[in-house]
């Protein structure tokens, strides 16, 4: 019983580590709160390392770990960035705070510079073109096209970034620059990778769209797909405009038809996507995607379902190779 106690305990702080982490990335205010070492073994806490059971400190070298970044100890990447491009880049320059909205699909602005776990490849967005750079990285352009993406996010290990363009998800190769396609299939009732306007605002949190999250290490990529078609529309009319304007949006009243929702893995080396296996569910219980995340290992995917009543809720994990879910406690 107490390491069943244990095991939950540890994979409740992955996932909700996962949750701080995009809570304050989306106000760019960077990483906050606890956070698993790379090996999974140890907790990272204010910048130093703690036995998850014990609560002891370890000392950074013997943990095989590096409780300070590499840009604390002296690299300036707006310096090797400005001398790249030939001309100064700022933090101003780069913007980094999400323009904040409660409307799906809203124009975010620059991301700004996103570094990795442990700030050895740093990565922004300068016009449509993705740049690069790290304390032993030469800095450079890797790929063009990326105007008015969404949702961009660099991988733990600095390998990947993920990002929706359009309506549709894809990843990037930070090393060779290839762009692969993960979805084909977005459209006005179809959200992959990013959440709906009901997700959004009764579930993950108000201005919180974001809905896909990269596993510690390996390239994987987990992310939901919505389909909003049994869902009511509803007429609302803009006043500002001076002729008036009439807008459609989705709203599930209480007794009609609520979103559907799925989970998906995808190899960012292949481009392939799995489907998590949800088929132990019954359609009437019309279920909830309450929460996403990664084992610290990145060797599970780690999820909660509730139905749609929240009568209960399971915390599940499922293999990202074969997409089959066990089924870890219900509450």
């Amino acid at each position: 019983m107490q390491k069943r106690l244990l095991l939950v305990f540890a994979l409740s702080l992955s996932l909700t580590t996962a949750l701080v982490g995009q809570r304050f990335r989306r106000f760019g205010r960077g990483r906050m709160g606890a956070s698993w070492s790379r090996d999974g073994r140890l907790v990272r806490w204010r910048g130093k390392l703690y036995e998850p059971r014990t609560w002891k400190e370890r000392a950074a070298k013997k943990a095989g770990e590096r409780a300070t970044s590499q840009r604390a100890r002296g690299f300036d990447p707006f310096a090797a960035l400005s001398k790249a491009l030939g001309g100064r880049v700022t933090p101003r320059m780069l913007g980094g705070r999400r323009r904040f909205s409660t409307l799906p699909r809203a124009p975010e602005g620059n991301p700004g510079l996103r570094k990795n776990r442990d700030a050895r490849v740093e990565v922004a967005l300068i016009g449509d073109q993705l740049w690069v750079t790290g304390p032993k990285i030469k800095t450079r352009k890797v790929a063009g096209g990326l105007g008015g993406v969404r949702h961009f996010e660099l991988s733990p290990d600095g390998e990947w970034v993920s990002f929706i363009q359009k309506k549709d998800l894809f990843v990037l190769g930070v090393r060779d620059g290839k762009r692969r396609r993960l979805t084909q299939d977005g459209s006005e009732d179809i959200f992959n990778g990013e959440l709906d306007w009901v997700y959004q605002e009764e579930v993950y949190g108000r201005g919180n769209f974001r809905g896909a999250w990269w596993a510690p290490r390996g390239g994987k990529l987990a992310f939901v797909r919505i389909d909003e078609k049994p869902v009511d529309s509803f007429a609302i009319v803009d006043y500002l405009p001076q002729t008036l304007r009439i807008e459609k949006i989705k709203y599930p009243k209480a007794g009609r038809g609520n979103p559907t929702i799925g989970l998906r893995v995808a190899d960012a080396a292949t481009g392939k996507v799995r489907e998590v296996d949800l088929s132990g569910y019954s359609p009437k219980d019309e279920i909830l995607i309450v929460r996403v995340g990664w084992t610290p290992s990145g060797e599970s995917l780690i999820f909660m379902v509730q139905d749609r009543e929240q009568t209960w809720l399971d915390l599940n994990l499922a293999d990202p190779k074969t997409g089959k879910v066990k089924r870890l406690l219900r509450e």
